[in-house]
């Protein structure tokens, strides 16, 4: 942090190797070949924050990369029509804070994940609930989500998001079709 400026650059690497040994119960138990597919996830983000305006305001990127090399040749049907779909980034803009009482904030981000950009069995659920009841199936997708936040006193906050987003690539034979999801969330939350 400069006074004026504060900039965040953070990295990581998440490696996933399929295990052959689970077999069957893996390929029911995980969706779209999961279970027989490696995943080499590199992460960086950022954050650069404006600290002379009157409220916080800060701007962020978060990028993805699966380093894995996947072949279009694959058995596996899923990971050879998305062998090149591995890369990702969420964009955002926040204006405001939700610490003190009548705190608010206003947000904007935009996501483009593509398919195997991460292990979508394991990633996270808030910008899509496709797969099924028991698993997400949290990729191929791009969309804005938009955010207001109200900070309550006491410890206590509401989040209201609307995410508005669509598969990435709508071609897939299968079980991508033409997915789309429109999703308001409200949150209330509340530290002990």
């Amino acid at each position: 942090d400069t006074g004026k400026l504060g900039f965040t650059v953070a990295g990581g690497l998440v490696n996933i190797e399929a295990d052959a040994e689970v077999g069957d119960y893996a390929t029911r138990t995980l969706l779209q070949g999961n279970s027989s597919r490696d995943y080499e996830n590199w992460v960086l983000a950022t954050q650069l924050r404006f600290n002379n305006l009157p409220r916080p305001f800060y701007l962020g990127a978060d990028f993805y990369h699966n380093a894995e090399d996947y072949s279009p040749t694959d058995p596996d049907v899923f990971t050879a029509f998305h062998a090149d779909d591995t890369d990702g980034y969420v964009l955002q803009a926040v204006y405001g804070g939700i610490k003190e009482q009548w705190d608010w904030l206003a947000g904007a981000y935009y996501a483009h994940i593509e398919a195997l950009a991460v292990h979508n069995s394991y990633a996270q659920d808030d910008w899509v609930r496709w797969g099924n009841s028991d698993q997400a199936t949290s990729s191929n997708f791009k969309g804005p989500e938009l955010r207001a936040g109200l900070g309550l006193g006491y410890n206590a906050n509401v989040i209201a998001r609307l995410f508005i987003v669509r598969a990435i690539n709508e071609e897939y034979p299968t079980d991508i079709r033409k997915q789309t999801a429109k999703r308001f969330r409200v949150d209330f939350n509340i530290k002990f």
